[in-house]
């Protein structure tokens, strides 16, 4: 038996103790759990300009991938998940384009295993520059490798409501790995000469239990 289940058990059987014949009892339980990775990037990339001259794209930003589950006793579960792309930075020497913006890609992240193994941030969208409004295309596809030992924690603890008999279990947990990354990053059609900063790959769960005796 995990140390949840132990405490689990021990609460239901304090609640039936500490309660009368008649009285009812309802146990709550839910469940968190997500992951999520970052890495920044900078990138100078060699292009030919329409006229035929020699230009550069300088580029710096982030891309970070997340995905939340969520379930509860009595209620559908819920998941999502999506990329965020960041541009900081993006300088065009050839068409002066000097911009900065955010990009979603929802559906885009593929979330790690339990060993925090690999996880994947990939798909398409736009950015819209913070100053003029105007769009660019912006494709990713990125692998993130764990490559690091696991670092784990867990911990549980237990209140007491107050007013009718509450008891609350609340078990965290949550395991990082440092990782590499790897892939492609594209913008207007350009696929960038990036290079990328270590990440960490991070995964966490809470687990709630509640038990009322009214």
């Amino acid at each position: 038996m995990t140390k949840l289940s132990l405490t689990l058990a021990m609460v239901l059987a304090t609640s039936a103790l500490a309660s009368g014949a008649h009285a009812a009892t309802t146990v709550d339980v839910s469940k968190q759990q997500g992951s999520n990775v970052f890495t920044s990037f900078s990138s100078s990339t060699p292009i030919t300009c329409t006229d035929g001259t020699t230009g550069e794209i300088d580029v710096f930003g982030s891309v970070s991938g997340s995905d939340s589950l969520s379930k509860e006793i009595g209620s559908p579960r819920s998941f999502s998940d999506g990329v965020l792309v960041e541009i900081d930075e993006y300088v065009n020497s050839c068409t002066g384009a000097f911009v900065s913006g955010l990009g979603n890609i929802q559906n885009g992240y593929v979330p790690p295993d339990k060993k925090l193994r690999m996880a994947r941030l990939t798909g398409s969208t736009t950015f819209q520059d913070f100053t003029t409004g105007q769009t660019y295309p912006v494709s990713i596809d990125l692998k993130v490798e764990g490559t690091g030992p696991i670092t784990a924690s867990k911990d549980n603890t237990v209140s007491h409501g107050s007013g009718p008999f509450t008891v609350t279990v609340m078990h965290t947990a949550s395991a990082s790995r440092e990782g590499i990354v790897t892939g492609t990053i594209s913008i207007a059609g350009v696929e960038l000469n990036a290079t990328f900063s270590t990440t960490t790959l991070f995964a966490s769960t809470l687990s709630t239990i509640t038990v009322t005796r009214n």
